[in-house]
């Protein structure tokens, strides 16, 4: 639960953020630039062991940062520290070594240090990174889990001749993900210092020179907007994307798809979906309702497909406008529900 940022004003960090958080704890450092008019940058650990969670944070014109804490229970404060704390900080020394700038480029990220790295690290450049990216889907719950994960791999690793900028290239990453870069130690300046935060990450919302792949006119179920219960499943084999929409289990659940028509027309509208047993003890056809732009068409049929794992597809031409459209399939008074869809 992050609370309030503030603007460092001194220092190596100057232009900053520094964010507390009531649950985790600590001060987070945030690091923000502008790509192709998409404001966007990485979080770095800043400091951890503060007497409780951070409720609030200010600097103060003394140029210290002061952090208050107050907490209750469930999730709401720090485990394990106090339910109140007050707090100066104020630096100690210069000699951190940090990761000070993490920014975007064509193919990968530069990163930037406080001071040089050292010659190990120079010599196992590219392997001294982990990477890994996923992305995030709106809930109806707070907060919600990662979805497609996966690893990426330095392909080439090149520092400044200053030795205080490292260009990291990387294949597959995608714009609209979390990318997570781990240093993990050894990993020292020249000085010998140990890096002081090893992991960064970064939320890509814009990625210079991507090509998107070619469009194949599906539109992911779990991408749609949720309504009421309905939740992203992956515990049925043969979906596509990283899941499906399950939970259509109440009047009320379903899933809004928002597609885009060249032109007005009449569109052939494919559904492919899973209806087993549940919640009745033999296989049968279930309706749900259809919407189309908010206009109530009926009930749409799917026949049983067997099992939950095989998946059947149904078709109905529907009317669309140019441009924009709305497509909203949902369990309502007098439908059975109860079916999984995929896209």
């Amino acid at each position: 639960s992050p609370s309030n940022p503030v603007v460092l004003t001194e220092g190596v960090f100057a232009g900053q953020l520094a964010i507390g958080d009531v649950t985790y704890g600590g001060l987070q450092r945030a690091y923000l630039e502008d790509v192709a008019g998409q404001e966007q940058g990485a979080v770095f650990r800043m400091t951890q062991g503060l007497e409780s969670g951070v409720s609030r944070t200010s600097v103060g014109p003394d140029g210290a940062i002061y952090v208050g804490g107050t907490g209750e229970g469930g999730n709401w404060g720090e485990s394990g520290k106090l339910r109140f704390g007050l707090q100066k900080l104020v630096p100690v020394n210069e000699d951190s070594f940090d990761m000070k700038e993490m920014r975007v480029v064509e193919g990968g990220f530069e990163i930037e240090y406080t001071d040089p790295v050292s010659d190990e690290v120079v010599e196992k450049l590219a392997d001294a990174y982990q990477v890994k990216q996923w992305r995030y889907v709106p809930t109806q719950q707070y907060g919600g889990p990662k979805v497609d994960e996966e690893p990426l791999f330095v392909t080439d690793a090149t520092v400044s001749e200053d030795r205080t900028t490292v260009t990291l290239k990387i294949d597959g990453l995608k714009p609209g993900h979390v990318v997570y870069i781990r240093s993990p130690r050894p990993f020292a300046s020249a000085d010998g210092a140990e890096l002081l935060s090893t992991e960064a990450w970064y939320t890509l919302n814009s990625l210079p020179g991507y090509v998107a792949p070619a469009d194949r006119g599906w539109y992911e179920a779990e991408l749609a907007q949720p309504l009421g219960s309905s939740s992203i499943g992956s515990d049925h084999s043969n979906y596509s994307g990283s899941g499906f929409a399950a939970g259509m289990t109440n009047v009320g659940a379903g899933r809004t798809f928002s597609v885009t028509a060249p032109e007005a027309g009449t569109y052939a509208v494919n559904v492919r979906y899973a209806n087993g047993t549940h919640p009745y003890p033999d296989l049968r056809s279930k309706r749900v309702s259809l919407y189309v732009n908010g206009e109530d068409l009926g009930q749409w049929t799917f026949p049983t497909t067997g099992s939950w794992k095989d998946w059947g597809v149904q078709t109905r031409d529907l009317e669309l406008q140019a441009g924009a459209n709305t497509i909203t399939l949902k369990y309502e008074d007098g439908d059975e529900g109860n079916i999984n869809i995929d896209v």
